[in-house]
Formats: structure tokens, sequence, C-alpha cells
């Protein structure tokens, strides 16, 4: 059954000019939806929507975890490809923040960035909590695993974690 439940625009702060949302996942035990934005590259970010209230709030920007890593080569598949942003421009990937999923629970956020050779973690308690500042919650951030170039996660039942790679 498909269904539309976010109705909130998502405007400034928690988009930026170069802004294109890519991945989301939705936590299964709390209001909270969790969207993966490359924006610029520099910029990337993940945006933590909370659908009880419409709130939103941009998370991690500027961040190694969701920024692409320069010594990590374009994908092939990637280059010459475009992406039109929210504001309506069309440019290419910058390979931020991309696939995102959650785990079964709901507790950990597991991202990366598309060029990048590691694939991140948080817990989404630090997530949903307004009250960590910038710097506290970049510091629950973990790396969990080494990666190649990745355009999508998914995680299974017991908690495997699959990639989808893209040859580069």
């Amino acid at each position: 059954q498909l269904q539309m439940c976010i109705e909130t625009d998502i405007g400034q702060p928690a988009a930026v000019p170069g802004s294109f949302f890519s991945d989301l996942a939705v936590d299964p035990d709390s209001p909270f939806i969790y969207i993966s934005d490359p924006a610029s590259g520099s910029d990337a970010a993940i945006v933590a929507l909370d659908r009880s209230t419409g709130l939103t709030r941009r998370l991690l920007q500027g961040h190694p975890s969701v920024v692409p890593d320069a010594t990590v080569p374009m994908p092939l598949a990637a280059i010459g490809s475009s992406t039109r942003r929210l504001d309506g421009v069309q440019t290419l990937p910058h390979s931020g923040a991309d696939p995102i999923a959650l785990d079964r629970k709901g507790e950990w956020l597991y991202f990366a960035p598309l060029r990048s050779s590691k694939l991140y973690r948080i817990r989404t308690e630090f997530l949903r909590s307004p009250d960590l500042n910038r710097e506290k919650l970049a510091s629950h951030v973990e790396v969990y695993a080494d990666k190649p170039p990745t355009s999508s996660i998914s995680l299974d039942n017991k908690g495997n974690v699959y990639l989808s790679l893209i040859h580069i």
C-alpha cells in the first residue's frame, strides 16, 4: 500500500540551495523519517523529519561521514548522469550522503556518501535529540565497515548489511 506521509514542505534551514533529497528511511517505531541530502558535496547532510510535528532538522552537514571522499574515484555509472535539485537546476552528482537504511528496530541509521570507502552508523536516539549540539552529535557517528562505492544499502531481519555496488 502506497502512503503519502510527508505533507511538509522541507525548506530552510533543513534544505540548502544545492539540496536534492536522495534516499529515505522510515523509522518503524517512531514518527521520524531520515533523508539523505548529497547537496553540493561539501554541504551534504542527513535530514530528520518528525511526522508528528512536521518539523525538520539538518544534521551532520559537512561531517566526513556525509561528504564525498576526493580520494575515492567517481563511479563510471555516475559520470555523465545528472540530477534535478530542489531549485530545479540540473546538476552532476557530487556523491555526498546517499544510501541510508535503518535496522529492523529503528535503533541504528546506516549511511554513507556514494564516494566513500566507509559505511557509517549512528543511533537514532541521537538524531532525534534536539538537545545535542553539532559536535556532540558528530561524536556519536561510528565507522561500521569498509565499503566500495555504493548507491544503496539494505539490512535484513538478522542485521546483515547488503550493498549495491557501482563499478568504477
